[in-house]
């Protein structure tokens, strides 16, 4: 983790990714003052689901493939150009349903246990930011080169990195390109949207 802090790592961190992700914990806060959850909480809260999207989605990728929907998908996009529209709606809906159920399973896990540490409306604001940004930033849009590393087939390295969110791939150290920082910037109308239907959502 002190590799974070040098010189050279900071500044492009907090050029990057600061602003972005300190909008998401202030729209957090928002979203539950009628719950009375406090901000320490609440940055305990993003913070676990900011770490357990990384390890759901490395979990993923060490499921068996007989039963991986996930990798079926996930490492053919060498070829998109090629794929027919049929291929790319499917590809593109699986993965949309895989990355909706991370977030189920975080929910359903929480009320099976009756431990319920993060509240729903920060997982649903969460979770919409990061399927909404997967699946349209990134698969859509291609809005950032690590994550288009990630889908490629042709490095096996690389499909075993970036696997996003990008800081705690810099914490664990599987960013293939470890001096570099995405820029957050393309998120920030995700995290807007997600604020705004959230709040519909939960105060209906």
């Amino acid at each position: 983790m002190s590799h974070l802090i040098t010189k050279t790592h900071l500044p492009l961190f907090l050029n990057n990714q600061f602003i972005p992700m300190f909008t998401v914990y202030v729209f957090g806060c928002l979203l539950t003052t009628n719950s009375k959850t406090s901000p320490i909480m609440v940055s305990f809260s993003l913070s676990l689901l900011f770490l357990y999207s990384y390890f759901i989605h490395v979990g993923f990728h060490n499921l068996p493939n007989t039963m991986n929907i996930h990798l079926t998908h996930h490492h053919n996009n060498h070829d998109e150009h090629n794929k027919s529209s049929l291929c790319r709606v499917t590809g593109w809906m699986l993965e949309f349903t895989t990355n909706v159920l991370f977030f189920a399973l975080f929910y359903w896990f929480q009320i099976l246990v009756n431990v319920h540490v993060v509240p729903d409306v920060l997982i649903f604001y969460y979770g919409f930011i990061y399927v909404t940004i997967h699946n349209i930033n990134y698969s859509l849009f291609h809005s950032a080169t690590e994550h288009v590393l990630h889908h490629t087939t042709t490095d096996s390295t690389s499909t075993t990195c970036n696997y996003g969110p990008d800081l705690v791939d810099h914490l664990f150290r599987t960013k293939y390109n470890n001096k570099t920082f995405e820029n957050y910037n393309h998120i920030t109308p995700n995290i807007l949207v997600s604020f705004l239907v959230t709040s519909c959502f939960f105060n209906r």
